[in-house]
């Protein structure tokens, strides 16, 4: 059916599967289109815009994502993790004269926020979005890296800088959407490349210089094959080590590149599914820099994603829908920066937590509703008066 945005007022078109989708989750089919929707959830993601201001418990000088001005209270990372304070503390009672969302933003003020998103990290204090790593510096989206340095959405990595989606990859520099590299410089949508500069395109080769569309190849320049001891010879007149010859080879290399074909879609090893960069995918739709998913819609840079909707930020999530920021969850509804959680829906900030609804600053609770704790009982009895009463 043909629906008009409320928002821009641009029509959209909703499906019979689309409608099997909301059904399925029990919830309304959506009155912004697809790019409101995305721009609404995005609004809520600041990866790199940080600011100094002291920490409202232990009064230190911190890195936060909010402005000391702002009318939120604001904890460094490791009071927000500690055990002196608790979320339910917080918690308020359901009142009936005013909408979910009067009294969830009221509780946004209330309870403490975390100054950055991070987590499980050893001498990484200027990251934000991320978990695992170990001595790295300015990584957002990012998980599991060592030694990394201004990078986004890299995974599993190390000794590694300048990166965006780099995957499993070592000693690499100024690289997007690179996996499975070693020492591989200025190269990009490439995998298993080792030792190789200004690649694109480019798929288990090793020793190349301004190479593009190879596959299986090794000691190439310009895709032009060599010896192993002619490649060296001619490797000397491409001295990188001065900005002038290194600007030169640049320049040589997108002159190169432009008579070479592109992929017209970046979609491999995909079925039934439309969007661009995408590997591994099924039956998924509008989705863009995805892996490994099934079953998705209007979905935007995850890994890992089944029977999900508007879903962006996410890794390892099931039945998830208009959510951001998202790692291991399931049946999660209208949520933000919540990881490791199970049936939770309008929840802000909540990890290792099952069944919260409004909640916000919570770690490892069951059964609250706007920060207030329930027995199970009393939570179903009251979640089904408030969703009657949102319908």
């Amino acid at each position: 059916m043909n629906v008009q945005c409320k928002n821009c007022n641009k029509k959209f078109i909703i499906t019979e599967d689309d409608q099997k989708f909301y059904a399925n989750i029990g919830v309304p089919a959506p009155t912004f289109c697809p790019d409101c929707r995305l721009q609404r959830r995005l609004v809520f993601r600041n990866e790199r815009t940080l600011y100094y201001r002291n920490c409202d418990l232990c009064k230190k000088r911190i890195v936060s994502l909010y402005h000391k001005d702002s009318p939120y209270i604001v904890y460094c990372t490791k009071c927000w993790w500690s055990d002196n304070w608790d979320g339910v503390e917080y918690g308020q009672d359901y009142d009936w004269n005013k909408s979910l969302f009067e009294q969830f933003g009221e509780l946004m003020k209330k309870v403490p926020r975390i100054a950055l998103i991070s987590t499980k990290n050893i001498n990484s204090p200027y990251v934000n979005y991320c978990i695992n790593l170990k001595d790295s510096y300015f990584l957002v989206g990012s998980s599991d890296n060592e030694n990394c340095a201004y990078a986004n959405r890299t995974f599993y990595s190390k000794d590694s800088y300048d990166a965006f989606g780099l995957v499993k990859s070592e000693l690499c520099y100024e690289t997007i959407q690179l996996s499975q590299s070693y020492k591989s410089f200025f190269s990009k949508y490439s995998e298993g490349i080792v030792d190789s500069k200004f690649v694109s395109d480019c798929r288990n080769s090793s020793y190349c210089i301004g190479c593009k569309n190879i596959r299986n190849k090794n000691y190439q320049i310009f895709n032009k094959e060599y010896s192993k001891e002619d490649y060296y010879k001619e490797l000397q007149k491409y001295n990188t080590g001065s900005y002038s010859e290194f600007k030169k080879l640049q320049d040589k290399v997108k002159e190169f590149f432009i008579k070479l074909p592109n992929m017209s879609f970046r979609i491999v090893h995909s079925v039934n599914s439309s969007g661009e960069d995408l590997a591994n995918m099924k039956n998924s739709k509008h989705c863009f820099v995805m892996r490994q998913s099934e079953n998705n819609k209007y979905g935007y840079f995850g890994t890992n994603i089944k029977d999900s909707f508007d879903v962006n930020f996410a890794d390892n999530v099931e039945l998830v829908y208009e959510s951001t920021n998202l790692e291991q969850n399931y049946k999660k509804l209208f949520s933000l920066t919540c990881w490791f959680s199970r049936y939770i829906s309008y929840c802000d900030t909540c990890f290792s937590s099952l069944n919260l609804f409004g909640c916000i600053g919570l770690n490892k609770k069951q059964y609250c509703i706007l920060n207030k704790q329930y027995t199970k009982e009393e939570y179903e009895e009251l979640i089904g008066k408030i969703k009657e009463q949102m319908g």
